[in-house]
């Protein structure tokens, strides 16, 4: 990063001397308002020279501004390659100044910031998902004999009556999850399962939340539902329902449900 440093103190000194430059404005004027021969050649001389002076300046400043772009690009690929996010971040708000002060010099960027910012975005969920795996421990698979096969996924009805979040972990501990309904193949396969019970229960927990916002249905996985059965008026919010059960009443149609309620549940394994 040395190569970037000398770069951008030299652009300071430029930028110095460009203000400078600016601020000798008032001086041209008055100099362009002589009238006398020895004060307009003197004046003449001083404007020539501050002329090519600046055309010079210009010069180098585009050089620069074209060299410190390039750098930030390969500050940029070295960031990404070894996710240094906050780095990354400092970058893009360089070469955001950058672009603006040097605008119509500087050639256009390799790299769209905003594509950058969602590649960033992009590898901070990659990060925290391999950080999840590590830090979850591997969970051997016990599934029960008589578990029911469907679409190359597997499923077992628990008669235990447990909350919904106990009936998520169960099911985490045994390898598997809280049945997550995807599609209405997967829905009708379900039903036909609970029928062929025996003594069907009245209710059974199914994944599926809005505890964090109203409305907005996910999985345990955070996935965002986009298959919903539910039952009619439902789901009804009453009494502060915000898990999806089951429902004997409905014909097995979906209902909002007390989260904190026993009913039975139902895991999958993939």
């Amino acid at each position: 990063m040395r190569s970037l440093s000398r770069s951008l103190c030299v652009l300071l000194c430029f930028s110095v001397v460009n203000a400078a430059y600016a601020e000798s404005e008032d001086l041209r004027k008055s100099l362009k308002r002589l009238r006398s021969p020895a004060a307009k050649r003197a004046a003449s001389k001083f404007l020539a020279a501050e002329k090519e002076l600046a055309k010079k300046f210009n010069e180098q400043v585009s050089k620069l501004y074209a060299t410190l772009n390039s750098e930030l690009e390969g500050a940029l690929q070295e960031s990404t390659a070894s996710k240094d996010f906050k780095e990354l971040q400092r970058i893009l708000d360089a070469r955001k100044v950058l672009e603006e002060s040097g605008e119509g010099i500087i050639p256009a960027p390799e790299h769209n910031a905003g594509q950058l910012l969602a590649r960033i975005a992009k590898l901070e969920r990659q990060l925290e998902e391999q950080k999840n795996q590590h830090s979850k421990p591997v969970v051997k698979k016990k599934i029960p004999a008589s578990a029911k096969p469907f679409n190359g996924h597997v499923y077992f009805i628990f008669d235990r009556k447990v909350t919904r979040h106990h009936a998520s972990l169960l099911c985490e501990q045994l390898g598997g999850y809280l049945v997550r309904i995807e599609s209405s193949e997967e829905n009708d396969f379900i039903k036909q399962y609970i029928l062929s019970q025996e003594a069907p229960a009245s209710y059974y927990w199914v994944d599926g939340s809005d505890a964090f916002e109203e409305g907005a249905w996910v999985f345990n996985d955070g996935k965002p539902m986009t298959y919903f059965n539910w039952s009619v008026k439902e789901p009804n919010n009453y009494a502060r329902e915000h898990a999806i059960c089951l429902t004997k009443r409905s014909g097995w149609d979906w209902g909002d449900y007390d989260a904190s309620s026993r009913i039975q549940y139902i895991c999958e394994w993939d």
